[in-house]
C-alpha cells in the first residue's frame, strides 16, 4: 500500500496546497505590517495637528478681548 499512486498524489496536493498556504500567509502578514505601519504614520501626523490647533485655540482665546472693538470702528 505505501506504494499506491493515489496516497502519493494525494501527498503531493497536499504539499502543493500547504505551500500556497503559507505563501498566501506570508503576503497577508506583509500586508498587516504596511497597514499598521501607514496607521502609525497617520496617528502621529493627527497627534500633530491636534496638538497645533490646541496651540492655535490657546493662543486664539488668550488674545481675544470680548469688550474690544473691531478695527472698522
Amino acid at each position: 500500500m505505501p506504494n499506491d499512486p493515489s496516497i502519493a498524489d494525494r501527498v503531493t496536493k497536499l504539499e502543493e496546497l500547504l505551500a500556497h498556504q503559507e505563501h498566501q500567509f506570508q503576503q497577508l502578514n506583509d500586508s498587516v505590517l504596511e497597514l499598521l505601519a501607514d496607521h502609525d504614520r497617520v496617528k502621529a501626523t493627527l497627534l500633530e495637528r491636534i496638538a497645533q490647533l490646541e496651540t492655535h485655540a490657546d493662543n486664539q482665546s488668550a488674545s481675544f478681548d470680548p469688550d474690544e472693538k473691531p478695527p472698522h470702528y
